[in-house]
């Protein structure tokens, strides 16, 4: 695909080094290996990612969509016409090689998907979370992309027992970053000396990330004697200007004395922090549609206590992390004491999750896989402009004409798929 691709981000996505989410970090650091210019339209950006070949095209109108309550739960009717003003800079100027590349937002690809076929131009939805089976069923029916791409194995099985007409389906996992997140170097410790083992938790301090059960996971600790020191990094969304919840209040009210909290971390911060600390853990108490945190943490070498749903047991599949029941305290704490209890095991797991992340899961083998997508447009594209040549060759021998006699050994030659 030698077109230009415009990456379109949500409505609440910063194109940001500092203050941006998961979302956009796929796109930045995907597209930092690219050669060919890209274009990222989104309602913010700073230049903090410093990618030269990418331009930040800004879209006001959706940061004022942003700031719209109940914006969801407007008529599909209203809300599309909407959409087709706002993301009308996205459209202009596409090419038949272009590319527009939707971000966990379905109604906006069905809004601009007339827009973009008029023009040639090919269109992928990626979803990284469960969007497409949550949106009104009447923004999916009416939605045809070229290709939908997943974060995970389980978003795409899910997306596919609900909506089994969708077409071209694959799964592109997240990445961590290894000039940023790489494993601290071993620490000298006295023979038989005893120090206090880091447990860190880093997400956003909302219900479904499970920091509740990381507290009470401490409590128990605590009353088990266990030598451990909890440290909860992340504020209630991205960016440290967030205002506190009564759920974050409530966690710091009850968290026991051996837990501390650090507020936001991001880019380099953020990997220091994991440097520092010896077991990771990601208790979340839902789907998880793929949890990047444990790979970044499997990036710096970490051990990791996750739990099982959603995407998160791919990410373990070949090593690195105990996986416990979502929601159990008793079950966490109990993982965390025998990690605590066992530093060989911390280095065994440690070791097996560094491996599996230079495997799989490096920014550049994420680029492979996004390069892999665009070139499976070019031959689908071909596929779609050889049926009608054949349709005709038929077509003229069924009648017995001579027909074009170039176009017949055009037909009569294989093609590849």
């Amino acid at each position: 695909m030698s077109g230009t691709v415009v990456h379109l981000l949500t409505e609440t996505d910063t194109f940001s080094d500092l203050h941006g989410a998961a979302l956009q970090r796929w796109v930045a650091n995907t597209l930092r290996f690219e050669k060919e210019p890209a274009i990222v339209a989104c309602a913010r950006a700073d230049s903090s990612w410093g990618i030269d070949h990418v331009t930040a095209l800004l879209l006001p109108g959706l940061w004022a969509y942003s700031q719209i309550k109940g914006r969801y739960r407007l008529p599909w009717g209203i809300r599309v016409r909407m959409l087709r003003r706002i993301l009308r800079p996205v459209v202009r100027g596409l090419k038949p090689d272009s590319v527009v590349w939707v971000h966990n937002r379905p109604d906006y690809a069905s809004a601009i998907e007339t827009e973009v076929r008029a023009a040639g131009a090919r269109l992928v939805v990626h979803l990284h979370n469960s969007l497409l089976t949550s949106f009104p069923r009447m923004i999916g029916d009416s939605l045809r992309a070229d290709r939908f791409v997943f974060c995970s194995e389980y978003l795409e099985r899910e997306a596919r027992s609900l909506r089994p007409e969708l077409g071209h389906t694959c799964v592109v996992h997240n990445g961590a970053d290894e000039r940023r997140f790489f494993p601290q170097e071993p620490r000298v410790e006295s023979p038989g000396g005893q120090r206090t083992v880091v447990v860190l938790f880093a997400g956003r301090l909302v219900p479904e990330k499970g920091a509740h059960v990381f507290v009470e996971a401490m409590w128990l600790l605590l009353a088990r004697g266990i030598r451990a020191r909890g440290r909860v990094l992340g504020a209630t969304g991205f960016g440290s200007a967030n205002p506190s919840t009564a759920y974050s209040r409530s966690l710091r009210k009850d968290a026991p004395p051996n837990v501390e909290f650090g507020g936001y971390r991001t880019a380099s911060a953020l990997a220091e922090e994991f440097r520092r600390a010896d077991i990771f853990c990601s208790p979340s108490v839902w789907e998880e549609p793929f949890g990047l945190v444990n790979v970044e943490a499997m990036a710096s070498g970490l051990p990791v206590v996750s739990t099982r749903g959603g995407g998160v047991p791919e990410i373990f599949a070949a090593g690195g992390g105990v996986l416990v029941e979502r929601g159990s305290a008793t079950e966490l704490a109990a993982a965390l004491e025998a990690l605590i209890r066992n530093r060989a095991r911390r280095r065994e797991l440690g070791m097996e999750g560094y491996a599996s992340f230079q495997r799989n899961f490096t920014w550049r083998t994420v680029h492979r896989r996004y390069r892999e997508v665009l070139a499976g447009l070019d031959r689908s594209q071909e596929s779609e402009l050889e049926i009608p040549r054949r349709a005709r060759i038929s077509e003229q021998n069924r009648k017995g004409t001579s027909g074009d006699a170039d176009l017949r050994e055009e037909a009569s030659c294989p093609t590849s798929h």
